[in-house]
């Protein structure tokens, strides 16, 4: 028996822990906006000094960026030809080049622009903020579509503590993902500071309740046929669609439909539509 538990332990960290570290997306980015249509990504781009010598320190900042060690007056290198290497650094530990006593100076990476200034010297576009590959960028934001097939995996604080949800795209919808139930949604979410929130007409809306603790609340469900997540009364509410198997006074089999909301901020159920002659069966 201890041989066969051994055995699941280290198939599972062999082959079922990297597959699943391998699908998640989490970003250190301060704010997502997550709507069906696109991700926008509101956060401080990462940068590199420019500089030779560049010394990655093995730590990172609160948005998730390398942190580099570099002097503290970026190097430069003269751009002309016979440039030599004299061996020797200046007081930010910069090389030493020999060079005619006009020479045109680039930062370390820089890219030609087919430009020249007034010393004649080539102009370099010098590297600056990172943009995400296929979004559009401005000076703080990124704006991604979401044709991107990874989901976004994050943990998030809710009612009952910090959880982990999954969202991605489906068809035209976004789909929320806790652990044991999904909703769908049409409508816009941000994630900040470990919070998940319903954009509604009167501002954000926290959403503390989950849709596995949603479709808890709705114990009159034997079947549940879909979850969505949108906006009623200027607030986020879970709408629970289901059937219930019952017998017409006790005798003639049937099923009931019944639809069940629930608070998405408080967990507590404030709509319970069924038949009206559901109280003839049971």
């Amino acid at each position: 028996m201890i041989r066969r538990i051994l055995l699941l332990i280290l198939l599972f960290n062999l082959f079922i822990l990297p597959f699943a570290i391998a699908q998640t997306t989490t970003s250190s980015a301060g704010t997502i906006q997550v709507s069906p249509t696109q991700i926008i990504y509101s956060f401080q781009a990462c940068t590199a000094p420019v500089c030779e010598g560049r010394i990655d320190t093995g730590q990172v900042d609160s948005n998730g960026c390398t942190i580099y060690s570099c002097p503290s007056q970026a190097c430069t290198a003269p751009v002309c030809e016979g440039r030599i290497d004299t061996g020797q650094v200046d007081s930010n530990g910069c090389t030493i080049y020999s060079c005619p006593s006009q020479a045109c100076t680039a930062c370390v990476g820089g890219i030609p622009t087919g430009e020249v200034d007034f010393n004649n010297c080539p102009i370099y576009s010098c590297p600056g903020r990172t943009c995400p590959l296929g979004c559009i960028c401005t000076e703080d934001t990124a704006s991604c579509p979401t044709t991107e097939t990874r989901p976004i995996i994050t943990t998030v604080e809710v009612s009952t503590g910090l959880s982990s949800i999954r969202i991605e795209k489906k068809g035209e919808q976004l789909e929320i993902k806790s652990e044991k139930a999904s909703a769908i949604s049409g409508e816009n979410f941000i994630i900040e500071e470990s919070k998940l929130y319903f954009k509604t007409s009167t501002g954000n809306k926290q959403i503390k309740v989950l849709p596995e603790e949603a479709s808890a609340q709705a114990t009159e469900i034997t079947t549940i046929k879909g979850i969505e997540i949108k906006e009623e009364s200027m607030k986020p509410i879970y709408s629970i669609i289901g059937i219930k198997e019952a017998k017409i006074l006790a005798i003639f089999p049937t099923t009931l439909e019944i639809e069940t909301k629930v608070d998405a901020t408080s967990g507590k159920i404030i709509y319970l539509n069924k038949p009206w002659w559901s109280f003839l069966a049971w």
